[in-house]
């Protein structure tokens, strides 16, 4: 049983998720960010041993989308904790989001 990160999952069907007219552009700007977050795509820091000079550890760069569950996952957490905080108690509580 194989466990697959978003990343990958989203570097298996790129492809196909570029190709498809059922994704708009921004949805296919995500999707290549998902696809790239965590590679050699979003650049590189390398760690290196003070003593040796010899390379130690290699990170990988993220994307930064907030969409992306690794990079955008604490914000959502954040602006959820945020709203929670200012419902009133027992009211009921309405949020729209209107966009044009």
């Amino acid at each position: 049983n194989e466990k697959f990160a978003v990343g990958q999952m989203m570097r298996r069907n790129l492809a196909w998720i570029l190709a498809n007219p059922d994704f708009n552009s921004d949805q296919k700007k995500v999707a290549r960010n998902m696809a790239a977050c965590g590679t050699a795509d979003c650049g590189c820091f390398v760690d290196y041993c003070p003593n040796c000079k010899t390379a130690t550890a290699v990170r990988y760069g993220s994307c930064g989308d907030r969409n992306c569950n690794r990079c955008g996952a604490h914000l959502a957490v954040k602006w959820i904790t945020e709203q929670a905080a200012m419902v009133i108690p027992d009211t009921d509580y309405f949020h729209y989001c209107c966009k044009p």
